[in-house]
């Protein structure tokens, strides 16, 4: 089921038609592609474990296909984050090596 994201600056959208992070389960990699994106914002996209830490950060201006290297997290649970100026997303992804 996606969430639905208010914001008075965008009409409401729902998760899948801002990103999507495939394999899902991932093994060495996650492939991030990101939608109706301001690309004149910065885009940030986070890896964060169960408890909140965040392990990995990845800035990009684009829209477009974001590899991120995930070999160095151990098989789990885990939240991607997209942040910009107007959006601030978290879905879930499972890591297994």
């Amino acid at each position: 089921m996606a969430t639905n994201i208010s914001n008075p600056i965008i009409n409401t959208i729902t998760k899948n038609e801002v990103f999507n992070a495939y394999p899902n389960p991932a093994n060495n990699r996650i492939f991030v592609k990101c939608n109706n994106v301001n690309t004149k914002d910065e885009n940030i996209i986070s890896i964060i474990d169960l408890i909140g830490k965040v392990l990995l950060t990845k800035n990009t201006n684009n829209s477009g296909v974001i590899e991120i290297d995930t070999q160095n997290l151990s098989n789990g649970i885990y939240f991607i984050k997209l942040t910009n100026a107007t959006l601030n997303i978290v879905s879930k992804i499972v890591i297994t090596h």
